[in-house]
């Protein structure tokens, strides 16, 4: 058998090492960095919704507007998916949820979108995570669920951080506190059907699924308040909807690579990103009181996600 060059000769060619052989990444920590880009395409979508909302050079739309904007763009980006998987991307276990599902996305993106127009990125998002307190509150009312102390005092605390950016001082409180409330209770809706689908149906169908039936409810409701958008407001509501369904690409891949509890307390940097990019765009600046509110909704997430360790060990 006649042996190659480099045996023969004693001289070899040592291939060069790829990136990631030469610097390689744990899981952990890939699954953490995908979370932390996850969270900057979600603070720049309601970053886009903002700068669409408060646009003055033309109409304003109305919120539901830019939920069917957002979930037109999320199904044209995700229909490669029923190309890939035909029939068996749309056919569900448990088809009548996803109406729920879809209803609460729909009511929980319009009244992000709503919020924004008028508070500040950071209080609206941080607002927003009051949803893991109202999502307990659900499960001990709908699913029966037992609910612990730790678990309780998770919600007194997060509860505490929700006044203080709501309403710190007593004056008046501001309409669209509330609407930024009641998204936080529609994502918990949202997730609470989840528990029941997640069972039941793969990852990239409840994906799809989940914006297929969203935007065949904005299909329903937006022509009541249409209102005829520009070619700029078209480009930055399909904008809104291609950076959020990216974002969820990276979230669900870190969630399918570690567990849950790793990565949960770094969806909190939605957060600072909001923080920093109403700031760059906008010139907010987060008050007291909304640095200190979110410093307790954070503190009780930390908290609630360290108890649940400590009684899973």
């Amino acid at each position: 058998m006649q042996r190659s060059w480099s045996a023969r000769t004693g001289i070899g060619f040592n291939r060069p090492m790829t990136f990631a052989q030469r610097y390689p990444i744990s899981p952990s920590a890939l699954a953490v960095a995908m979370v932390l880009v996850a969270c900057a395409f979600f603070a720049g979508a309601s970053l886009v919704a903002k700068v669409l909302a408060i646009s003055s050079a033309e109409a304003a739309l109305h919120p539901l507007q830019l939920a069917f904007g957002r979930f037109l763009a999320g199904t044209l980006m995700l229909t490669p998916i029923l190309a890939w998987k035909g029939k068996r991307a749309i056919t569900s276990a448990v088809p009548a949820l996803y109406l729920v599902r879809s209803g609460c996305s729909v009511g929980a993106i319009s009244c992000i979108f709503a919020a924004v127009a008028s508070l500040p990125l950071a209080d609206v998002t941080a607002l927003n995570y009051a949803s893991p307190f109202f999502t307990l509150i659900l499960a001990r009312l709908v699913l029966k669920e037992a609910v612990n102390r730790a678990r309780w005092v998770a919600v007194a605390i997060g509860f505490c951080g929700v006044v203080f950016i709501a309403n710190p001082s007593g004056s008046t409180l501001h309409p669209m506190t509330l609407i930024a409330l009641l998204s936080a209770v529609f994502m918990a809706g949202e997730l609470i059907s989840l528990r029941f689908i997640a069972q039941r149906d793969p990852t990239t169908t409840t994906l799809f699924m989940t914006n297929l039936v969203g935007l065949l409810i904005c299909a329903v409701l937006a022509p009541f308040v249409w209102v005829e958008p520009t070619a700029t407001q078209w480009a930055l509501m399909g904008l809104v909807g291609a950076i959020t369904v990216t974002g969820q690409v990276f979230f669900i891949r870190a969630i399918g690579m570690v567990d849950v509890s790793l990565i949960a307390p770094i969806f909190y940097s939605t957060l600072i990103y909001a923080a920093i990019y109403g700031f760059l765009v906008f010139d907010e600046i987060p008050a007291y009181s909304t640095l200190l509110g979110a410093a307790l909704i954070v503190g009780s997430g930390w908290y609630l996600g360290h108890a649940e360790r400590r009684i899973g060990q």
